[in-house]
């Protein structure tokens, strides 16, 4: 990502935010011990139906827009 610079060395809002948000989408990988995925699988097979929820992962990631 190239940085705009302000006159007075500054980097603006805009650029920090981009940097923050591409942090986050970075951070993709998740490790877990074999007892928190047994835990972690569990509670994605007994969650209780939701229509939002369906809704929310049928929807596009806003990086995909």
């Amino acid at each position: 990502m190239g940085r705009r610079i302000r006159q007075n060395g500054a980097i603006s809002q805009s650029d920090k935010r981009q940097a923050a948000d591409n942090m986050l989408l970075d951070h993709s990988l998740f490790t877990l011990t074999s007892d928190q995925y047994q835990a972690f699988a569990r509670a994605l097979e007994n969650a209780a139906p939701n229509e939002r929820l369906k809704q929310l992962l049928a929807s596009k990631s806003p990086w995909e827009i």
